[in-house]
């Protein structure tokens, strides 16, 4: 991967996704250092590497779906019933409150599967294209840190699943 972004830097960056405890200090953090390519016979080279939030850009997304704002989310009329289920296959959830020592409180929110093992091959790939814009700077003056409100499924037989933060309704 390195290798083939060191063809064209100033149009492929290599990125990777960082999901874990805590929060990054900003949505895409990028890093230089050297990469040393596996064999003896293989010559170091310097890289840059970013690291995208994708908790943020996850909740930037599902802000821009929910919104009364037609503009910020438009997708084709014939998209599949697989495509939104793997869109919808995450859902934001609390996990713990902490209390700190001058009675602060703080909300720790993760994006879960709702099902395990359920694919979200078109959400990974919805919030690296939303990144890839934030990254190139367009429509930045819209991305504001959003929240899920919620989101409705359609299935074949004409009943819809409203999901909501923390849970599914029919």
């Amino acid at each position: 991967m390195f290798r083939f972004a060191q063809t064209d830097p100033v149009h492929i960056c290599p990125v990777r996704g960082y999901g874990g405890a805590g929060e990054l200090s900003r949505p895409v953090v990028s890093s230089s250092y050297t990469y040393h390519p596996p064999g003896r016979s293989s010559t170091p080279y310097d890289v840059t590497r970013s690291t995208l939030d994708v908790g943020y850009f996850k909740d930037l997304l599902f802000s821009r779906i929910t919104s009364d704002d037609d503009t910020l989310w438009e997708i084709h009329e014939g998209i599949s019933r697989d495509y939104v289920l793997q869109v919808v296959a995450e859902q934001r959830t609390l996990i713990e409150r902490r209390i700190g020592p001058d009675g602060s409180g703080k909300e720790v929110w993760r994006w879960v599967p709702r099902i395990g093992g359920a694919a979200n091959h078109f959400l990974d790939c919805e919030v690296y294209c939303l990144a890839a814009a934030y990254m190139s700077d367009a429509g930045r003056e819209r991305g504001e840190r959003g929240t899920s409100k919620g989101y409705e499924v359609a299935d074949d037989d004409g009943s819809s699943w409203s999901f909501q933060r923390g849970g599914r309704r029919r």
